[in-house]
C-alpha cells in the first residue's frame, strides 16, 4: 500500500500543474453546487415573503360564505362596513396593518386586445399597499377620492401598449350579476417583479370599486399584516366571531409550508448518450455519482440507490424513502426513452416523509418512433415553427439571436463554426445541421428555414464532404435559388467529396466557394455587418 501511496505522490509532482488545475476544477465545482443549493434555499424563502407581502398577508378575515374562487360581489358573500372592521382590528397591539379590499372579475380592454384581470378595490395610503406604491415605475398611485383612475401592472401595460395618461375600458361582473363597463386614466404603472401577478390585477381605490361593482359598503376582506408572523394563530384567535371565517399565512399557503425548506433536495438523471448520469444535490453542498449503460441494472437495484440516498439524507428512513424514488424515477427515464428527468424539489415534510412536489421530464426525439403512445402527446403548436418545419425535413435547427445563418453537416462542425463566427465579432443565427444524408432537397429546406428569419443579413454554408457529396449541397443551393428568391448574401466553403464538381455547379450560376474555414466564416460576418466582402 505504501508503495501505492510513493507512487501516486511521484506522479502527482510530475504532473503538478495539471493537478493544481484539476484541484481548482474541482474546488470551483463544488463551490459553484454549494452556491446553487443556497441560491435555491434563498430563492424558496425570498417566495414566501412575496407571497405573505402580495397575495395572502398574515391573517385574512372573510365573511363565512365568500368563495375566493368565485369573486362574487353578491353582498351576502362579503363583509359589510369593512373599514370600521379593519380600524378595530388595526388597533390591536400585534398588527401593523389591516385594510379591507374588494375583489371582482374583470376584462381590460386596450387599442387591439382583451386581457382578464382581478379587479382589487384598495384603500390607498394603507401600510399594506406599499409593496405597490414603492414598486410605480411610471405615474402616481392612486388617491382615496379618486374617481377616474387606474393603476395597472407593467406587464399589463406592455401587452396592451397603454403609458401614464392613457385611456382603457374596464368591464366588471357587478352584484346583480350584470355586467358593467368604464373608461379610467392610466395614473401609474407598477411592478412588483412577479409578472404573473402583475399582468393580472389592476387597482381602483376601494370607494370606487364599491361603486362600479354595486357592493356598496362592503369588502371581500380584511387583509392583514402583522409584526411578528408567528403570532398569527393568538391574533385569529382574537378575532374570531359568528359569521367570519380567519384563517392565517400557514392555513392560506400550506403548499408552502408543506416542506421544511424548498431547497431541500434535487435529483435527477441525464442521457449523456455515452453515460447516464444520476445526479443529487443535497440542501449543503453537493453529490454526483455516475454510471456507465452497462451499469443500469446496478442503478435499479436499492441497495446502491441507497448509498447515494444517504448523500442527501443521514436518517434512515428518509434515506429509505429516497432512494426508492430513485429506483422508480431510473426505471420510469429508461421506460419513456427520456433524455432528462428531474425531480425539484424533492421535500421532506414537518413529519419526515420524503415527498416529490414537482417534477419535469424531456423525451428524447429519437425515442418517439418506439413509443407512439408518448408521441400523440407532443403539442407542436408550442413549439418554435422553424424548428417543427426543420424536424419535418430530417434536420436539427435551434434558432438563436444573430445575424450570420449557418447551415453546416456534422454537430460538431456547426458547434465550430458558431464558435468562430463569434470569434471574427458575429453572431451565430440558428445551428441547423443537414446530417450525414446526401440530399440536395435538405439543403433547400435548410434555405427556406434559414431566410425565414428576418434578422439574417448573411448566410454561411460550411460544408465538409464524406458521406454529404459536395456537388450535392452545390445543386441544393442552386436549386433553392430558382425556387424562391434569397434576398440576403451567401457565402460557401466546401471541401472533400466531389469538391471540383461542386465548384463548376456553383460557377455555371455565378456562385463561388470557398475552401478556407477561416476565410469563409470572416467574410460572412462582414457581409452580414455591412461591410464587403473580403
Amino acid at each position: 500500500m505504501m508503495n501505492y501511496f510513493k507512487m501516486a505522490y511521484r506522479n502527482l509532482g510530475r504532473h503538478r500543474r495539471r493537478s493544481i488545475l484539476s484541484g481548482l476544477a474541482l474546488a470551483l465545482g463544488t463551490a459553484l453546487l454549494m452556491f446553487i443549493a443556497a441560491f435555491f434555499q434563498g430563492e424558496m424563502r425570498s417566495s414566501m415573503e412575496t407571497t405573505l407581502r402580495l397575495n395572502s398577508g398574515h391573517i385574512q378575515v372573510q365573511d363565512a360564505d365568500y368563495d375566493p374562487d368565485k369573486l362574487s360581489v353578491a353582498w351576502e358573500y362579503l363583509i359589510e362596513n369593512p373599514e370600521q372592521v379593519a380600524a378595530q382590528i388595526e388597533a390591536m397591539d400585534q398588527v401593523q396593518a389591516a385594510t379591507p379590499r374588494l375583489f371582482a372579475s374583470g376584462i381590460v380592454s386596450g387599442m387591439e386586445e382583451s386581457i382578464g384581470v382581478q379587479i382589487m378595490g384598495i384603500v390607498p395610503d394603507s401600510e399594506a399597499n406599499a409593496p405597490y406604491r414603492d414598486g410605480l415605475v411610471s405615474g402616481q398611485f392612486l388617491t382615496v377620492d379618486d374617481r377616474e383612475g387606474i393603476v395597472i401592472g407593467y406587464p399589463l401595460a406592455k401587452s396592451l401598449g397603454l403609458k401614464v395618461g392613457d385611456l382603457l375600458n374596464l368591464l366588471v361582473n357587478t352584484s346583480e350579476g350584470n355586467v358593467d363597463e368604464q373608461k379610467f386614466t392610466v395614473r401609474g404603472i407598477f411592478s412588483t417583479g412577479t409578472t404573473a401577478y402583475d399582468k393580472g390585477i389592476v387597482f381602483l381605490p376601494l370607494a370606487k370599486a364599491q361603486a362600479f361593482s354595486g357592493a356598496q359598503n362592503h369588502a371581500s376582506m380584511i387583509f392583514i399584516l402583522l409584526k411578528d408572523r408567528e403570532q398569527a394563530d393568538v391574533v385569529a384567535a382574537a378575532i374570531q366571531g359568528s359569521g367570519y371565517q380567519v384563517k392565517t399565512w400557514t392555513e392560506l399557503n400550506e403548499l408552502l409550508v408543506l416542506v421544511n425548506d424548498f431547497s431541500n433536495a434535487y435529483l435527477a438523471i441525464i442521457n449523456a448518450k455515452t453515460a447516464a448520469l444520476f445526479s443529487a444535490a443535497a440542501e449543503v453542498g453537493a453529490a454526483i455519482a455516475g454510471r456507465p449503460p452497462d451499469e443500469r441494472a446496478a442503478l435499479k437495484s436499492y441497495g446502491k440507490n441507497l448509498g447515494l440516498a444517504f448523500q442527501l439524507h443521514r436518517d434512515l428512513g428518509r434515506a429509505r424513502a429516497t432512494a426508492d424514488i430513485m429506483r422508480k424515477l431510473y426505471t420510469a427515464f429508461y421506460a419513456a426513452g427520456a433524455s432528462l428527468m428531474e425531480i425539484n424539489p424533492l421535500a421532506t415534510t414537518p413529519t419526515g416523509h420524503v415527498v416529490a412536489l414537482d417534477a419535469k421530464i424531456v423525451i428524447d426525439d429519437n425515442e418517439l418512433d418506439r413509443r407512439p403512445e408518448i408521441a400523440v402527446l407532443r403539442d407542436i403548436s408550442a413549439e418554435a415553427p422553424s424548428e417543427v418545419q426543420a424536424r419535418e425535413a430530417g434536420l436539427t435547427f435551434i434558432k438563436l439571436e444573430g445575424t450570420v445563418g449557418c447551415c453546416v453537416n456534422g454537430a460538431g462542425l456547426a458547434m465550430a463554426t458558431m464558435d468562430l463566427v463569434k470569434y471574427y465579432g458575429g453572431a451565430p443565427a440558428n445551428f441547423l445541421d443537414i446530417g450525414g444524408s446526401s440530399n440536395p432537397q435538405k439543403v433547400v429546406e435548410a434555405l427556406k428555414i434559414i431566410t425565414a428569419d428576418p434578422h439574417v443579413r448573411a448566410i454561411l454554408f460550411n460544408i465538409f464532404g464524406g458521406i454529404t457529396r459536395c456537388d450535392d449541397v452545390a445543386n441544393g443551393i442552386v436549386a433553392a435559388t430558382k425556387q424562391f428568391e434569397v434576398k440576403v448574401p451567401i457565402v460557401i466553403r466546401l471541401t472533400g467529396t466531389n469538391e471540383e464538381k461542386a465548384v463548376e455547379i456553383l460557377k455555371s450560376v455565378g456562385m463561388s466557394a470557398l475552401t478556407d474555414m477561416d476565410e469563409a466564416v470572416k467574410r460572412a460576418v462582414a457581409v452580414a455587418k455591412g461591410g464587403k466582402a473580403a
